[in-house]
């Protein structure tokens, strides 16, 4: 997002989602610019009170939105160090079902790649060394997990094998057929938790 610099200005999403925010933003910027263009200079003052209410409102919100979250955000906490692998798989394959094993073998291939150059690193210099977890985008995984199938059983073996955690994104089942966008994290010992998403936006 454009806007992805000042979160203060994503709040509204949490209200009228993606598609209602991008389009509150469009009539602010045609409105705009109808004004400009083609009403007579001693009106546009007047007409551009409703659009100026508009802005500080959405404004005023966000500020007191961000600022009501960062009650949740502690002030002390255990750092810890990742590792982020990102895939780039193509949309357009990503949920077939023949290209399914093969996503899971590119996040294992690029977290195995660089896992090995950061141990490397931490030999040469000194730097780099052991990651707390790996971590994989939303939805990586185009499965449901938690479940018994050769992939959730790979995922399994693979952080058994790297006697490291992942985190990674997946589909989850809810109740009756409800689906969840879910955070899944295995661990050498086995599934660790999952945790759903409540709210599609921030």
């Amino acid at each position: 997002s454009g806007l992805a610099a000042w979160p203060c200005l994503l709040q509204p999403l949490s209200l009228a989602g993606e598609f209602g925010y991008s389009g509150i933003l469009a009539w602010l910027a045609v409105y705009a610019a109808e004004k400009r263009c083609f009403v007579p200079l001693e009106r546009r003052w007047r007409d551009a009170l409703f659009p100026l209410l508009a802005v500080a409102l959405l404004a005023g919100w966000s500020l007191w939105r961000f600022a009501w979250m960062e009650q949740y955000v502690p002030e002390e906490g255990t750092p810890v160090t990742a590792l982020l692998c990102q895939g780039n798989i193509r949309q357009d394959v990503k949920w077939t079902q023949a290209y399914r094993a093969e996503t899971l073998r590119k996040y294992e291939e690029l977290s195995l790649a660089a896992v090995d150059e950061t141990r490397l690193g931490q030999k040469l210099d000194g730097q780099g060394g052991r990651h707390d977890f790996i971590l994989w985008p939303e939805t990586a995984m185009p499965f449901f997990y938690p479940g018994d199938g050769p992939l959730q059983s790979e995922i399994r073996r693979f952080a058994r094998d790297i006697d490291t955690p992942v985190v990674f994104g997946a589909l989850g089942r809810g109740e009756g057929s409800l689906l969840r966008n879910s955070a899944c994290a295995v661990s050498a010992a086995g599934d660790l938790g999952r945790c759903d998403k409540k709210h599609l936006v921030p």
